[in-house]
Order: structure tokens, then C-alpha cells, then sequence
């Protein structure tokens, strides 16, 4: 007599056997097992808190791969606290997405030349989770650390708010090694000698003139513009046409004129009679 199968057994074997059509229709589907996997790491210098493996790495938002670990070191010095994440980035659906070229290593070498970075983004306030955004930012500094592991390195900088921390931590430490009371001594002496200045007798009574003075001054500014006003009336009536000066300046104008032709005509005698002088004119 045959032996019967142990249901349990058969049962079990195919749920193995559905479980393992599931996974390869998720993998075929999913394109896993054709598409080609660049993988990169970056060291971030801040807490990596809320990232997690599975996390999105964008590119000006849009999903190209995802965060596949991270460790609390790699070959680092001891001086170095950054955290190394290791991600991956997927060439067929960068090239689905219109991407010209997989992201190689040249080619991200070329992109880090031309600024590309890595920086932690917040993919959501409320929950606080975390991803790797990918992006162009020119100028931004280099710091690569090359480790020893098959791993090529993207450079990162830091985000928005460690910036801001950092620089309000700065601001902090120069705000305690700035002597502030002595700067407030210094101010507190200086308000007082200009009030002991102000209050000094002769200060007080320049002061207390200093209206008076000032009215005197608009009087005779006033006074000035009303005579130079007047003179200028006069000069005008004076140099009219029917003017008395203009009338005495044409009649000495008439006698200089005659007075010179009688000297030219006196001078022409002269050239014709030059013994005239010594025996005086001849009467006719």
C-alpha cells in the first residue's frame, strides 16, 4: 500500500512555490534584473537622522536611484566624523527618463567637475524623513576623501540649515571673545565727556547765544540781498539810454575825437614844416 504525502508538506511546498513566482514577476517587472546599477558613496558631515536604506535619490526631484546603506565609518581618519552613505543609481531608468548617458563613473567624474553634489533634502516636515538630492550647484566646495573600497565617491555640502547653524555658531563664538563690557565702558565714558563738554560754562553760554547769533546772521543776509537789489536798480537807471553819465560820456567821447584830429593835423604840419618849431610859421 502506497504511502500518503504529508499535506503539510505539500502545502508548503507550493507556497514556496507561489512565493517564488511573486518575487520573480515583482523582479521581471520591476526591471531588476536587466538594469544596470552605479554605485556611489557619499560622506555626509551632518546627522543623517531620518534617512533610511530604501530612501530616494533625486535629481531636481525626480527618483533615479536609492540609498542601499550606510556605516558610521570608511576609510577615514580619525579626524574625519563624516558619515558615509552608499547609494545607487539606475542607468536604464535614467536613459527611460531621457538621460543621454548611464551614470558612469567618467561621467560623474565630468558632472563633479562641473559642480555636481550631493545634499540630504527633507522629504517630508512631518515625518522628518530624509533624501539624497543630486544636483549642479557651481562654485561649491570639493572635498572628496577617495576611499579604499570600489566605491567612487559624489562630494556633498551641507544643508540650508547646517549652514545657517554653523554660521550662528560662529557669530556666537565672536560675540564671547568680543570684549562687550569694556566696548560699553568705553561708550559709557565717551556720552559722559560730551555731557560734562555741553555743561561747561563757556559751552552753555554759546549755546544760549547761538539763537540770537543766528537771527543776526538771516538779518544781515536779508539786509545784503535789499541793498544789492537797490544797486542794481541804480545801475541800470544810470546806463539807460537817456541816462545823464551816458550823456556826459558821449560829449567827452566828441571832444577826445577832436582833440586827436587836431593833433594828427598838427603832426602832418610838423613832417612838412620840420623848422617850423624854431622859426615859427610863415605868414603869407
Amino acid at each position: 500500500m502506497a504511502k500518503r504525502p504529508n499535506p503539510t508538506v505539500v502545502g508548503a511546498f507550493i507556497l514556496g512555490g507561489a512565493l517564488l513566482m511573486v518575487a520573480a514577476a515583482a523582479i521581471w517587472g520591476s526591471g531588476r534584473l536587466f538594469a544596470r546599477r552605479y554605485r556611489y558613496v557619499c560622506y555626509f558631515s551632518g546627522s543623517v537622522n531620518g534617512l533610511g536604506v530604501g530612501a530616494a535619490v533625486k535629481s531636481r526631484g525626480v527618483h533615479i536611484g536609492e540609498v542601499t546603506g550606510m556605516r558610521i565609518r570608511l576609510a577615514q581618519s580619525p579626524s574625519d566624523t563624516r558619515i558615509p552613505v552608499f547609494v545607487e543609481l539606475n542607468g536604464k531608468r535614467m536613459r527611460e527618463l531621457g538621460a543621454a548617458n548611464e551614470p558612469t563613473s567618467q561621467l560623474v567624474d565630468e558632472l563633479i567637475r562641473q559642480g555636481l553634489r550631493a545634499r540630504l533634502e527633507s522629504q517630508s516636515f512631518v515625518t522628518g524623513q530624509l533624501y539624497v538630492n543630486l544636483d549642479i550647484f557651481p562654485g561649491s566646495p570639493l572635498h572628496l576623501l577617495h576611499p579604499q573600497g570600489g566605491y567612487p565617491e559624489i562630494p556633498t555640502i551641507p544643508t540650508p540649515v547646517e549652514e545657517a547653524t554653523k554660521a550662528l555658531s560662529s557669530l556666537l563664538v565672536q560675540l564671547k571673545e568680543a570684549d562687550i563690557a569694556g566696548t560699553a565702558r568705553s561708550l559709557s565714558s565717551a556720552v559722559e565727556g560730551v555731557n560734562r563738554l555741553v555743561n561747561t560754562p563757556s559751552v552753555a553760554h554759546t549755546l544760549a547765544e547761538l539763537p540770537s547769533t543766528v537771527a543776526s546772521v538771516r538779518r544781515l543776509m536779508q539786509e545784503l540781498d535789499v541793498r544789492v537789489e537797490k544797486l542794481g536798480g541804480d545801475l541800470q537807471s544810470t546806463l539807460a539810454a537817456r541816462g545823464p553819465v551816458l550823456v556826459e560820456l558821449q560829449r567827452t567821447f566828441v571832444d577826445v575825437q577832436r582833440a586827436a584830429q587836431a593833433v594828427r593835423l598838427l603832426a602832418e604840419f610838423l613832417q612838412r614844416n620840420p623848422n617850423a618849431l624854431i622859426v615859427g610859421k610863415k605868414r603869407p
